[in-house]
């Protein structure tokens, strides 16, 4: 039972340029009178009385032709006048709207009292007319004071939960419509989408997507595209109809976009759009939703900014337990941190039952005494409720005779009939049906919820028209199915669209329908999508491959789940794409023949290698287990280009493990590949690696040699875009390698100057993940140089994209060198904070790749703070770690940090030596003296042996300077003396500064002595 009320019947409707007068009944435009039918003057007048308002075709249908048998396409035919009579366009409505499946809206510019308010911004996905429910006042009441919390900027989140059938649909549609919104001060933006049940990988987004479609195909919405663009690029890349000219372009900017980023947008754009109006928005039947947009409700929960904002979702807490464990686990955080609400709805009292009754059955004087033998057989069940009174009436029990309505017979004699199952009682209705109607309804069943009937009429092979008159019988002669709207399909049909009053509806007729009636309704349904779509088939690619999974098309079905992965990582929807390749990789088991199985998962495999290096990282488990597969794959249906994908994902992979024992041999795999293919696109991506590779391992001249000898400069060269290159750019990855080898070979203005057109080249390249590791290693190069202001602002910049971003890797490696700063800086407490968070945080990531940094980093910052003990278990982390992987590159800088660490002990006063501990503990100092001696000469052989001369001169000044302080002057003026001459006069840096003051403090020593040492130190 619905009811909106109309707009002052006395006055006037003035809208765009158009006049209509309801005294006179006639609708005019400057001054002269638009002629129209009386029937469709109705329909006008009806509309633009409800102004942004969804008018369902039923509700239309029942005011304008009451209580007499009408067609959808008499309705269709005035809508169609009206467009014409007005200048309207279906396409781009200015006057009346078109609600696909649903109905009708008025958009015209009503001039009557109270409009403004009446025409709230409509973002819906079906109508919420006011209509009347029974015993759910308290439930409307919360609702109700959330949205007044919302509305003064406190942002809520409340699901509304209860079995099926308990009516949760019902309040929110009856929440919608009340007084409390529509009676709002502001006009309100309200967003309404329901999830639908999907066999599979679900959708992802796919409620909030249509939800927004709608809204932003409104003409009033033109602003609110302006601010999608600049708040949500990763939202209007789903939407190519809005994107015209540029769309090649956004997507471009968007490829390395992370799952992450898609959430933080539509977070930032709905607060953007509260702060006009608040903004309301539903998502129904959560226990069917796809995990991308159960992490979307979770954000929109955690944020702390102010927004007016009112999410409402409803689901079945019994299917979430079992079926929807991303949600459950989401709706259990969110209650433990408050920042959430439950709104339980229970079944109807027996005084509820008997004020449903009352308002079914008005003017009856049977509700009292009906009423608790209904409750007693439904439990007060809404949907049973329901159901068995419409069984009732049509079984005769209750009969509308002349005076009012009546029972036939006492109800305590009434064979109500009422299964305990809900199934059972469904199944009661099903077959009180004729065979015909009965068919129709299990073919609808396979289509979904909501059926166009064109789908029905290709699952029966039946004319359309025919199909659309039987649901239009069904809609008054039973409860089964409703009226739904209108459905265009690709190919231009349009029919009425209808749905199922409940899934459990659904889900018993679709139960009933033998196994291989079953699977050829699906394949007629799936062909005649398929056709109708064409060459956009893959808009619908989820559901076209649950149609010919279930019809045992299995290749049909693989081509349409790779399509929808391919949909699904193009809404950076990480875990739907793979959830549909792996559905896909499974279904390749009906296959018969075994190498097309091989053929088929090597390629899926390749496709899902880097969907999970997106969503769980490049040295992730699960990427690597899909690797190993695909490689022995290859080994026997592989082809060498194939082979040469899956070993430089392997390869880069092993590389960011630093795994010592397989990284080389699966080099050298990647590098005879690319001199088999022969191509230069080939060469440049094993060249990149290998670069990156020799850098990481610490053998700097071969890092760049390579660079120098096969990699173009990056201002000059491009990388082709390629599947398989994972993570940044591998060219512009390759020349920061290049850059920071060059420092650590000396070459500081070089490597400066190779830094800043990489960088360069990583802004262009619009590539997030090429400009977070362009600037981490802009700002380790900062930091190496010890320009430290410069170090940290880099930092900060790579920090915040790789936080917006979602890149764990360099997230982590950005923090570590942000609390590296902050020790240089004097900030002690705060650095060794931020460091161990990195260290967790990188570890975390399966990655060893530069995790020596974050330890020398950490060791450094403990000797500072004058905690050797701490420092040294870090340092000696550290050194285990370079010691037993391929993540050497600052090997000697750890040998050296630990020297200084055991020269801060040896000289520090114990206990001991303050009670005069006497030779037993000189002894001991001097043993601490010797092994950071020990650790110093290590430091300067291995920077010796990588010709790593920037940390050599390093080396050489603390071992230098511990020399000193013992009397070793000759010594240390020899070592200094080496390492100085080798930088020249002309070259400048910070470490040089300080060698330079310490060779002038030494005294210069005899020339024999001194060639004894130096020749002793170069050994």
């Amino acid at each position: 039972m619905q009811a909106t009320p109309p707009a002052d019947d006395r006055e006037p409707i003035a809208f765009m340029s158009f006049h209509l007068d309801r005294r006179g009944g006639r609708l005019t435009r400057a001054g002269e009178a638009i002629p129209l039918r009386p029937k469709t003057w109705a329909v006008l007048l009806y509309l633009a009385e409800r102004p942004g308002v969804l008018v369902t075709r039923g509700e239309l249908l029942d005011a304008v032709w009451p209580n007499v048998a009408v067609t959808p396409d008499t309705l269709t035919k005035s809508i169609g006048e009206l467009r014409l009579a007005l200048g309207d366009d279906s396409r781009t409505p200015r006057c009346i709207e078109t609600v696909h499946r649903r109905g009708f809206r008025f958009i015209g510019a009503a001039g009557t009292p109270g409009a403004s308010q009446a025409a709230a911004h409509t973002w819906r996905h079906q109508g919420a007319a006011q209509r009347t429910v029974v015993g759910r006042e308290s439930e409307l009441e919360q609702l109700s004071l959330h949205l007044a919390k919302a509305c003064s900027g406190e942002r809520q989140i409340v699901f509304v939960t209860g079995p099926a059938g308990v009516g949760k649909t019902t309040l929110v549609e009856a929440f919608m419509g009340s007084t409390a919104l529509r009676g709002a001060a502001a006009p309100v933006w309200i967003g309404h989408g329901a999830c639908v049940e999907q066999h599979g990988a679900r959708e992802p987004y796919m409620p909030v997507l249509e939800a927004l479609e709608r809204l932003l195909r409104r003409p009033e919405s033109t602003g609110a595209v302006g601010l999608l663009r600049h708040t949500a690029p990763t939202w209007l890349a789903q939407m190519p109809w809005l994107l015209g000219d540029d769309e090649e372009a956004l997507r471009q900017s968007l490829q390395a976009a992370r799952p992450e980023r898609m959430l933080r947008e539509f977070a930032v754009l709905t607060e953007a759009l509260s702060a006009g109006a608040p903004v309301v928005l539903v998502i129904e039947d959560l226990h069917w939703s796809d995990p991308s947009t159960v992490d979307l409700l979770a954000v929109l929960a955690q944020r702390r900014e102010a927004a007016r904002l009112l999410v409402i979702g409803t689901y079945r807490p019994a299917e979430v337990a079992v079926q929807a464990p991303v949600l459950s686990q989401t709706v259990r955080a969110l209650h433990l941190h408050r920042q959430c609400s439950e709104l339980a709805v229970h079944e109807l009292t027996t005084e509820d039952v008997q004020h449903y009754l009352d308002e079914r059955f008005q003017g009856a004087e049977f509700a009292e005494i009906l009423a608790p033998t209904l409750h007693h057989y439904t439990d007060g069940n809404p949907l049973f409720v329901a159901a068995v009174v419409e069984h009732m009436v049509s079984r005769g029990w209750i009969l509308d005779t002349a005076p009012g309505w009546a029972l036939s017979a006492p109800p305590d004699k009434l064979q109500l009939e009422v299964p305990d199952d809900a199934r059972h009682m469904i199944q009661m209705q099903l077959e009180g049906l004729s065979p015909a109607d009965r068919a129709l309804v299990e073919a609808a069943s396979v289509v979904g919820t909501e059926f166009p009937v064109q789908a029905v009429a290709a699952a029966l092979q039946v004319d359309v028209q025919d199909i659309e008159r039987r649901c239009e019988a069904l809609t008054r002669a039973s409860g089964l199915v409703r009226i739904a709207g209108t459905t265009e399909w690709p190919d231009g049909s349009v029919a009425q669209s209808y749905a199922f009053r409940h899934e459990l509806y659904r889900q018993a007729a679709y139960g009933e329908i033998p196994e291989g009636q079953r699977r050829r309704l699906h394949r007629r349904i799936g062909a005649a999508l398929e056709a109708s779509y064409g060459d956009r088939a893959t808009e619908v690619a989820g559901e076209l491959a649950v149609h010919f999974g279930k019809g045992r098309d299995h290749g049909r079905a693989l081509q349409y789940l790779a399509a929808a992965a391919t949909r699904a990582r193009q809404r950076f929807a990480g875990r739907e794409a793979i959830g549909y390749l792996e559905a896909a990789i499974a279904l390749l088991a009906q296959l018969p023949d075994p190498d097309e199985q091989r053929r088929r998962e090597l390629t899926f495999r390749l496709a899902l290698a880097p969907v999970l290096n997106d969503l769980h990282g490049f040295a992730s488990e699960a990427l690597r287990e899909n690797c190993e597969r695909a490689y022995a794959l290859c080994a026997q249906v592989g082809g060498p280009e194939q082979r040469f994908q899956i070993v430089y994902a392997l390869c880069h992979l092993y590389a960011v493990r630093a795994d010592a024992a397989l990284t080389p041999k699966l080099l050298a795999e990647l590098e005879e590949l690319a001199e088999r293919l022969g191509t230069a696109n080939h060469r440049l991506f094993a060249d990149s690696l290998t670069v990156r590779v020799a850098t990481g391992a610490g053998r700097f001249i071969e890092a760049c040699r390579v660079a120098e000898q096969r990699l173009p400069a990056p201002q000059r060269g491009k990388m082709p875009d390629a599947p398989f290159a994972y993570g940044a750019d591998p060219l512009i990855a390759a020349n920061c390698h290049y850059a920071f080898a060059l420092w650590m070979r000396g070459h500081t203005t070089r490597a400066r100057t190779m830094m800043r057109a990489s960088l360069a080249a990583a802004r262009r390249g619009g590539s997030p993940f090429s400009l977070v590791a362009a600037l981490w290693f802009s700002a380790v190069l900062e930091f190496f140089c010890r320009n430290h202001s410069a170090a940290r602002d880099v930092a900060e910049q790579a920090a915040d994209l790789a936080t917006e971003q979602g890149f764990a890797f360099w997230s982590a490696m950005a923090a570590g060198l942000r609390g590296a700063v902050q020790v240089q800086k004097g900030e002690l407490g705060a650095g060794i904070a931020e460091l161990e968070h990195a260290r967790v945080a990188h570890a975390a990531t399966g990655a060893w790749l530069f995790s020596t940094h974050i330890f020398c980093f950490l060791a450094e910052a403990h000797l500072r703070a004058g905690n050797a003990a701490a420092g040294l278990a870090a340092v000696d982390e550290g050194l285990m770690r370079a010691e037993s992987s391929l993540d050497r590159s600052y090997w000697p800088e750890l040998w050296r940090i630990k020297g200084e660490l055991l020269l801060a002990a040896a000289v520090a006063p114990t206990p001991h030596t303050q009670r005069g501990g006497g030779k037993q503990q000189a002894s001991a100092v001097d043993a601490r003296w010797q092994e950071a001696e020990r650790c110093l000469l290590r430091a300067v052989d291995l920077a010796c042996k990588y010709e790593a001369k920037s940390l050599e001169l390093r080396a050489a000044t603390s071992l230098a300077h511990a020399w000193q302080g013992s009397g070793r002057t000759e010594e240390a003026r020899a070592l200094l003396s080496n390492i100085c001459k080798w930088f020249g006069d002309k070259a400048e840096s910070v470490d040089l500064a300080e060698a330079r003051t310490l060779l002038r403090q030494v005294p210069p020593a005899s020339r024999s002595r001194a060639a004894h040492h130096a020749s002793r130190t170069r050994a």
